[in-house]
């Protein structure tokens, strides 16, 4: 394979953390000091037969379990054809210097439950999932119901929480248990014992951040314009979006200083 390489002063780096292509954790090993600690989410997909007329009036917003438990609950808005609600729950846990490279575990860790859910899919790309009501109570699904989960290639039922086995750390899987009742009190069908959990969800945020500087530059690498979900600032389309945009401007102005100065723009 031809490899080209380009001589540059300014390189905008905005890493997609869905797909993770550029690895630019990789490419920074061996400067774990230069990649900021911050907290690793890991969670859960979760389908109801949940009616539009239940997520009026602010339900959404004010739904709330009493756990110091850092989550997210986002919801699609259903079609007319279909009435089931698409969200998920992630828990945060920060990563704290113990011997090893703190930015670096956060990514193992989240390998390790990615290549667990493999598995527990029947290493075929299919999901592991579980009927809400099973999970509750503890026992392993053999089939869904009324909820039939639409991830393709498909979602294989069995038991998420099953001891040496479970989809999730048991921190996450504690969490999620008590979350299910409390979003129900103020959701109508939230928790019904057909809803379905898909996991697993590990890439809600980036597990690093590339730190930069008020110019927006790498606080160790001149010229390289971390941005985006993968260098750890956004969580999302939108705000990875906007990222985009000041990044750009910050290349815009740095490139303008060097004209003006005389100097080499490339």
């Amino acid at each position: 394979m031809t490899k080209t390489f380009l001589a540059t002063r300014h390189l905008e780096v905005a890493e997609g953390f869905a797909q993770q292509r550029f690895r630019v954790s990789d490419l920074l090993q061996n400067a774990d000091d230069a990649l900021g600690r911050v907290p690793v989410a890991i969670g859960i997909c979760h389908l109801a037969d949940t009616h539009r007329e239940s997520l009026g009036d602010g339900a959404l917003d004010g739904a709330r379990f009493h756990r110091a438990v850092d989550h997210r609950l986002g919801t699609e808005t259903p079609s007319l054809a279909a009435a089931n609600v698409n969200c998920g729950f992630a828990e945060r846990r920060r990563f704290e210097q113990s011997g090893g490279r703190i930015a670096h575990d956060g990514i193992a860790f989240q390998r390790f439950w990615e290549s667990r859910a493999y598995v527990l899919g029947g290493e075929t790309y299919a999901a592991p999932g579980q009927r809400v009501g099973d999970f509750l109570a503890g026992r392993a699904s053999t089939a869904f119901e009324a909820v039939v989960p639409s991830y393709q290639p498909g979602v294989l039922p069995t038991d998420l929480a099953a001891p040496g086995r479970e989809a999730l750390p048991t921190y996450a899987i504690d969490a999620i248990r008590e979350a299910l009742p409390a979003f129900a009190k103020q959701i109508a069908g939230f928790a019904m014992a057909d809803a379905v959990l898909t996991g697993v969800e590990t890439r809600t945020s980036s597990p690093l951040r590339i730190p930069r500087g008020k110019d927006l530059q790498s606080v160790n690498v001149a010229g390289l314009y971390p941005a985006g979900e993968g260098a750890g600032y956004a969580g999302g389309i939108l705000s990875a979006g906007v990222d985009g945009i000041r990044t750009a401007e910050a290349v815009a102005l740095s490139m303008l200083a060097d004209i003006q100065r005389g100097g080499p723009t490339p």
